[in-house]
């Protein structure tokens, strides 16, 4: 039988994917009674048009409204040899610019600047080490629940600690955070012998179904900030959601989010 290794599953539900840089403060954000607060989702990734920043305003708690997006902001991400990209907003609180392809090992600088006035800035810099993934199997009765699970083989690279999520897709489609199990979290600083990752709670799989895995190799500083959201955020609709409370991020005190990035091997398996 596989032994589990460390394995945080966090809720959040309506966020994608990022990352976080080395400098990283504890956002204070009680948001009972105040106004509302910026949240920004900002994510570096190789592939092409693998980046964007996401901006909105939280809700009081006491609103049941969908969070507000932020829009006409001048958002600039600005790589390590001075080189800046201006991001176009290609729809309401979603800023792009599809010619910054980020490289192993470099540091990112993201700028933003809302109304003409408040300033928020972040740094990031993507993993050196480019992580791959060895094999998958499967396993029907995995653990000390016999849950079904697919086990994810890696080929961690000795020497150096290294921090990972995985999210996967079913016939294609991805899947969706939609509770607590959802986010899967790993570091190898507690892995003992064996390199792997199980993936546990799949539910409504059927022999046949093709299943992709997706390893993104993160920074310690993504892996802490959704570490927090382990014991802070139990709120449905997660950092978006109306009631968020006090995350590790990189964007300052008065900023909920992050700006980070990732690179990331696939492999898929047919579930037999």
């Amino acid at each position: 039988m596989h032994k589990t290794k460390y394995i945080s599953r966090i809720l959040f539900t309506l966020c994608l994917l990022t990352l976080i840089s080395a400098c990283e403060r504890a956002v204070n954000l009680n948001l009972k009674n105040e106004a509302s607060h910026v949240v920004v989702e900002a994510e570096l990734h190789p592939a092409a048009g693998g980046n964007y920043v996401l901006l909105h305003r939280t809700t009081k708690v006491q609103e049941d409204a969908q969070p507000e997006a932020i829009m006409g902001a001048k958002v600039i991400i600005t790589d390590q040899n001075e080189n800046a990209f201006e991001l176009t907003e290609i729809e309401a609180g979603k800023y792009q610019n599809i010619n910054i392809t980020p490289l192993s090992g470099e540091k990112y600088k993201l700028q933003i600047q809302i109304n003409g006035e408040s300033e928020i800035t972040g740094e990031t810099q993507l993993p050196t080490d480019y992580v791959k993934i060895d094999s998958l199997s499967y396993d029907s009765s995995y653990g000390i629940l016999l849950n079904p699970a697919i086990i994810c083989h890696l080929i961690d690279p000795p020497g150096t600690t290294n921090y990972y999520r995985i999210r996967y897709a079913v016939n294609g489609n991805l899947m969706v955070p939609t509770s607590a199990y959802d986010i899967i979290m790993s570091s190898d600083e507690t892995w003992e012998t064996e390199n792997m990752i199980a993936i546990e709670y799949l539910e409504n799989l059927s022999s046949g179904d093709l299943v992709t895995i997706y390893l993104m190799n993160v920074d310690s500083s993504y892996f802490n900030y959704y570490s927090t959201l382990t014991s802070t955020d139990r709120n449905v609709g997660g950092i978006l959601g109306t009631n968020p409370e006090n995350p590790t991020g990189n964007l300052g005190e008065n900023v909920f989010g992050y700006f980070g990035s990732y690179s990331q091997d696939t492999m898929s398996i047919v579930i037999p």
